[in-house]
Formats: C-alpha cells, sequence, structure tokens
C-alpha cells in the first residue's frame, strides 16, 4: 500500500492553522522546499493534501464529482449562495450550466459588451477631467454596475443603490472556507442579514417580471422563461440564488483582477505603451468600442492572462475525498481533503520562465508558454466547473481598461500594498487620474 503524502510540521490541536490564516502561499512555499509537489498539512484535525502543478491540477480536475466531491470542499459558500450551482448537486449544476452558460456569451456578449460600454461611460461622466479614486472602491463600484445592467436590466440597475452594494459587502466577508459557517460571530451574523435583505429585494423583481412576461427581452428573462428538462421552470428561490452567484462573481472575483490589472501596467510603462497603442488605433476608426473592437489590441488580452496567472482571484481551491485515491505515488484516503493551489503552481519554474515577474508578453503567438498543458492557468478552475464567465469578465475587464486608457492619464499615488478584503488580496493603493487631450476622429 503507497504511504500518504509526508506531513510538514505543525502544532498540537489546531495543526497548521494560524500559518495557513496568516499566510497561505509562504506555507505552501514551505512544503514545497520540503516536499515538493504533493504533500500534507493539518487544519483543526482535518488532513489536506496539497498537489502542485498543472497535471495535478487536471487529475483533480478530472476526479471531481467521481472520487472527489466539489459539493461538500464548497460548504462554506451555502449560506451565502445557497444551493446553487456546485452546491445543488450534480445534475443540477450541469442543468444550470447548459442553460445559464450560453447565456453569458455567444451571440449574447454584444450586448454584454455595449452593457460594459454604458456603466464605463457613465463612471468617466460622473468622474470628470480629474480627480483621485480608490483602486478598490472603484473597481468594486463598476463591476457591481456592469452585473446589474447585463443580467437584471437597466431598470433594476437605475433603481440600484448603495444598499445593495452594501449588502453584498455583508456577503462576502461573512466567507469563511475552515470555520463552521454557524458560529455566532458578527460578520456571519451580518452575512446571514444581508442575504435576507437581498432575497425580498430580489424576489421583488422577479415576481414583477414573471406578472410581465412579455414586457422584457435580456438576461433576467431569459433566466426566468427558461424551460427545464422536466418542462418546468426555476422556481423564484433557485432564480435568486442564480442571480447571487452570478454577481458576485462580477463584485469580488472580477474587480479583484480587474485592480490588480490597472495597477500592474501603471507600474509597467512600456508594456502600458504598447496597450495604449492598440487602443488609440482602434480609437482611429471608431467613436466606440465594440465587441469585434477587442480582437485588433491582443496586449489586452495577455494582461487579462497574466492578471490571472500572477495574482489569480482564489488562492487555492479545494475537493473532500470521497473514496481513496491514488496521486503522484501517494495514497490520500477518504475523509481527507485535496487543494490545489492556482496561485502557487502558477509561479514553478519549471512551467513558466521568470514566473515572479509580471510580463504579459509570455502569452504572445512566439513564446506562447501557456500552451504546454491544458491547465497552466487555472485562475478560473477547470474542468466542468470551470467558470461559466471566464469570457464575460475577460472582456468586461478588457473594455474598463481601454475606455480608462484612453480617456485618462492614471498614476499611482504610492508604490501598491496587498491587503484582505472580502476573502481576497486586493491592491491598497488610490489612483490619480487627469483627462487627456484627445484628438477627434477626422
Amino acid at each position: 500500500m503507497n504511504p500518504t503524502p509526508p506531513m510538514i510540521s505543525s502544532l498540537p490541536i489546531i495543526g497548521n492553522m494560524a500559518e495557513f490564516s496568516r499566510n497561505k502561499i509562504a506555507m505552501i512555499e514551505r512544503g514545497y522546499q520540503e516536499h515538493g509537489e504533493i504533500f500534507a498539512f493539518r487544519l483543526l484535525g482535518q488532513n489536506y493534501a496539497m498537489l502542485l502543478g498543472p497535471e495535478h491540477a487536471e487529475t483533480v480536475f478530472k476526479m471531481t464529482d467521481k472520487e472527489l466531491s466539489i459539493r461538500e470542499a464548497s460548504s462554506f459558500l451555502e449560506p451565502v449562495l445557497g444551493e446553487i450551482g456546485i452546491l445543488g448537486g450534480f445534475d443540477r449544476y450541469m442543468e444550470e450550466r447548459k442553460i445559464v452558460a450560453p447565456l453569458l456569451g455567444g451571440r449574447y456578449m454584444k450586448a454584454h459588451v455595449e452593457a460594459m460600454v454604458t456603466e464605463t461611460n457613465l463612471w468617466i461622466d460622473q468622474a470628470g477631467q480629474s480627480g483621485q479614486f480608490d483602486i478598490n472602491e472603484f473597481c468594486q463600484h463598476i463591476t457591481m454596475y456592469v452585473a446589474a445592467r447585463a443580467l437584471l436590466g437597466k431598470e433594476f440597475r437605475n433603481l440600484l443603490g448603495e444598499e445593495f452594494v452594501s449588502l453584498f459587502h455583508d456577503l462576502a466577508n461573512g466567507i469563511d472556507p475552515i470555520l463552521p459557517a454557524n458560529l455566532p460571530l458578527p460578520r456571519f451574523r451580518k452575512r446571514d442579514q444581508a442575504r435576507k435583505k437581498l432575497d425580498v429585494l430580489l424576489g421583488d423583481l422577479i415576481d414583477e417580471r414573471q406578472a410581465n412576461p412579455d414586457k422584457h427581452d435580456d438576461f433576467l428573462q431569459y433566466i426566468i422563461n427558461a424551460e427545464l428538462p422536466d418542462g418546468g421552470h426555476f422556481d423564484k428561490q433557485r432564480i435568486i440564488s442564480l442571480i447571487l452567484l452570478l454577481v458576485f462573481a462580477g463584485f469580488d472575483t472580477t474587480s479583484g483582477h480587474l485592480a490588480w490589472a490597472i495597477v500592474y501596467l501603471l507600474e509597467h510603462p512600456d508594456f502600458l505603451e504598447m496597450v495604449k497603442q492598440e487602443v488609440e488605433l482602434v480609437y482611429e476608426t471608431t467613436d466606440e468600442l465594440e465587441l469585434n473592437h477587442l480582437r485588433s489590441m491582443p496586449h489586452l488580452g495577455y494582461v487579462m492572462m497574466e492578471v490571472e496567472r500572477y495574482r489569480p482571484a482564489v488562492q487555492v481551491l479545494m475537493r473532500t475525498v470521497k473514496e481513496d485515491v491514488e496521486i503522484g505515488g501517494y495514497r490520500i484516503p477518504a475523509g481527507w481533503s485535496i487543494m490545489i493551489s492556482p496561485e502557487f503552481s502558477h509561479k514553478l519554474e519549471r512551467v513558466f520562465s521568470q514566473p515572479n515577474q509580471f510580463d504579459p508578453e509570455r502569452f504572445n503567438e512566439e513564446r506562447c508558454e501557456h500552451a504546454q498543458h491544458p491547465n497552466t492557468l487555472t485562475g478560473f478552475g477547470g474542468g466542468l466547473h470551470k467558470c461559466w464567465g471566464m469570457k464575460f469578465a475577460n472582456n468586461e475587464m478588457a473594455i474598463i481598461l481601454a475606455k480608462l486608457f484612453h480617456e485618462y492619464d492614471m498614476k499611482l499615488d504610492k508604490e501598491a500594498e496587498s491587503i484582505w478584503i472580502s476573502g481576497m488580496m486586493r491592491p491598497d493603493v488610490k489612483i490619480g487620474y487627469q483627462q487627456r487631450k484627445l484628438i477627434p476622429n477626422s
């Protein structure tokens, strides 16, 4: 019988909990230096196997929904999202994926891009010629409003107030993958109160839509009208949970990626200049960005990929082991949990050259470093559970970046530091902006 993965040293009872909570990546680095790409650790009496590298990520994705459970490993999200997506079981997940995923891309993307352009224009109109903004407040604001306009309709977006944004903050702050979700902590109580209020706000919206099914022709109405295999429709609670899942992804994940993209471009002026040149070439032929213009700005695409590599939204992804598995010469017993780390695996020297440098050019057609394995990039997950809205998110970030750098010269007020916000590492910095002198198209 193969041995279990080698265990890194830990404290009695709490195991590696303090070290893991303080700095996950530093703990993973210690395990990697001591044991290589497979090792084990303990959190509050639970055993975890850490699997690093694209090959092990592929194994985990293939075993998911079979020997490995993503539903159990993600149960900490249930108080926030309800029994939706991966939390509703495999059959329900596939049912939702078949209906929802196509609506986030394909022939619907043109309308989504129009929503992205509209919201960025509204922000620019309000921002004026010069000023300063907090990077995280800006990114959370604009991605929230894009999600609201694209997914819930312009009427609901126009009614959107600070209460809605504040409620999402409370939801996000109530996420904890380790602590029991029912602990009587203040942030958990605020999470539950926020969810109840959002149920009312979104429930009223759905009631109005269901009472007037022919009044709207947009993403939300498609979801409400969608026919399930049994001939029925999504019930109201399931629609609410779907909305929360999709808006939350924009508010949390996309806003974080966007914030880092702005910071890293400002910190790398040579690459920023290449991006600006592409953007201005597009604006020589148009007064406004459209979906087809994104193909003419490949360096923006490289930025999206490098931000996903260098600063992915989640540092670790987790699965619960349902039955013993053999991986990499080790036996991982049922009852253990498995983690992979996109952030650490993205910085393995055997996978990417000079991995600790921000270098979007690694994704150009000549170098194409990501092509060596299907799972070199796992910032949006992988396998059947890869993020439905990855293209939506990348297009959104590209549109916002292109319009901002076309409109403004920007600079950081200081060297960006990293802080935790809503369970994610984000840059702590303010951005000064000054409107550029633009030459009108002739």
